[in-house]
């Protein structure tokens, strides 16, 4: 586990992807302003959060963490869900309330065994 919240920081380094035994990366109530694009080379990360900062997309090497159950983006500034999103089908959390999204991404609905999904705080308009 990694709990960075409530600091300072505004990123993790790239060298992240070097703790690949992490399965816990708790990141919430600090300044972050991005996820790093090496997120995807954790093979065994489970849960992801860093809600209430200033993360303005979701790296779409994402969709590599194959083992990822919980995604806690809320409270943020993200405007679009990455390609292939929907392709993480062991995750059953994901809190994206609190953005920027404009439009129901057919990605989510790809998500076979999310079980919550929170949207709410949005400016999506249609489904």
């Amino acid at each position: 586990v990694l709990n960075v919240s409530g600091t300072n920081l505004t990123s993790l380094p790239d060298e992240i992807s070097n703790c690949y035994i992490l399965e816990k990366i708790i990141a919430n109530a600090s300044k972050f302003t991005s996820i790093p694009l090496t997120i995807g080379e954790l093979q065994n990360l489970k849960e992801l959060n860093f809600g209430y900062n200033k993360i303005k997309a979701i790296p779409t090497s994402i969709v590599n963490c194959i083992n990822l159950e919980s995604l806690s983006l809320g409270n943020n500034e993200i405007q679009e869900i990455p390609l292939g999103f929907g392709k993480l089908d062991k995750m059953w959390f994901c809190s994206l309330s609190g953005n920027n999204l404009t439009s129901f991404s057919n990605e989510l609905i790809d998500l076979k065994k999310v079980g919550n999904l929170w949207l709410h705080g949005n400016k999506i308009t249609s489904i």
